[in-house]
């Protein structure tokens, strides 16, 4: 009599358990659908990158000093050139370029995002060209070089690297769009705090290129 009590006893408790998941289940499935449309939504964007050197192939005057003497003589390290493509729900499309160079040049700039535009979709408010604002890239600004005595050739490889490089950043972009997947998107900021002003006032209502602890910056880094 008690193993058959007992056996009783484990019947009813496994039907007081599947009545009870069949309560529950439901609403816990409706928790998760719940929780996971955010992340459901938000996978629906894409991401891709890609990258490329873009250290010259030849000797060039460097940007950043204006004490050189003479072009650049050897390859420490490579520069490259990394797009970050972005595509929102709609087929949007957003790009980021970053560019190992001192900065980037009205011509190249426009040069870029009419062709992005023409060959990617991409409007030009919707591309962002950086500089890293290295000082051992090539110098791209042409207004720089004049009272050399060697403009004219300087203008040239000038001219010959710039469009080389629209060419690299035109086809990294194509790149970066073909390799997007689904992606999570979080955004945060982050702190810099070795940010300095550098614009003293002299007082007279102009200023000197000298550090200013007082003066404001911004610290902020978005992520």
């Amino acid at each position: 009599m008690r193993e058959r009590m007992v056996g009783w006893e484990r019947l009813r408790r496994r039907s007081a358990c599947s009545h009870a998941m069949k309560l529950w289940l439901p609403l816990l499935l409706s928790l998760f659908v719940i929780a996971a449309a955010p992340v459901l939504e938000t996978a629906a964007w894409k991401a891709g990158a890609a990258s490329a050197k873009i250290t010259p192939e030849k000797s060039m005057w460097m940007a950043g000093y204006a004490a050189r003497t003479k072009p650049s003589e050897s390859v420490e390290l490579d520069l490259f050139a990394k797009p970050f493509a972005l595509t929102d729900q709609e087929g949007g499309r957003f790009v980021l370029v970053t560019l190992d160079l001192i900065g980037v040049p009205r011509n190249l700039r426009l040069a870029v995002a009419e062709r992005a535009k023409k060959e990617h979709g991409i409007e030009p408010a919707n591309l962002a060209i950086n500089a890293s604002h290295t000082h051992s890239g090539p110098e791209l600004r042409t207004s720089r070089l004049h009272g050399a005595d060697d403009v004219a050739q300087r203008e040239l490889e000038t001219a010959e690297y710039t469009t080389a490089l629209e060419n690299t950043i035109l086809r990294l972009i194509g790149e970066a769009l073909e390799k997007s997947v689904p992606a999570h998107l979080d955004y945060s900021h982050a702190r810099c705090g070795f940010a300095m002003n550098r614009r003293t006032p002299d007082g007279k209502g102009g200023w000197s290129n000298f550090p200013n602890p007082a003066g404001p910056v911004d610290q902020s880094v978005p992520v």
